[in-house]
């Protein structure tokens, strides 16, 4: 006669939150940067904004010179003119304005 093995369901204790939360791996957080935090910029956001700054200048040289269409390269290049003019002046501290 053949005898049937029968299997027998694995009874595995109950696991409590405070077991799994041990066995899980921290959340991975951002390092710091030292370098960047509260009114300073890294040098993609300063890249950003100065280009934003020369953007609306060379928009304002557009409506100085009479609005005169595919002069886009030349109001650029008159407004970082301009715009370098203004950082060597002296700020209300006497010290040059930051470019």
């Amino acid at each position: 006669m053949k005898t049937v093995a029968t299997k027998q369901a694995r009874r595995e204790p109950p696991v409590s939150k405070e077991s799994v939360a041990k066995t899980r791996p921290a959340k991975a957080r951002p390092a710091k940067r030292p370098d960047v935090g509260p009114g300073t910029m890294d040098a993609a956001s300063l890249t950003a904004a100065h280009e934003q700054i020369v953007r609306e200048a060379a928009y304002f040289v557009y409506e100085r010179s009479g609005r005169v269409d595919g002069r886009e390269l030349e109001n650029w290049l008159q407004a970082e003119a301009e715009l370098s003019l203004r950082s060597d002046e002296p700020g209300p501290t006497g010290e040059p304005l930051p470019s």
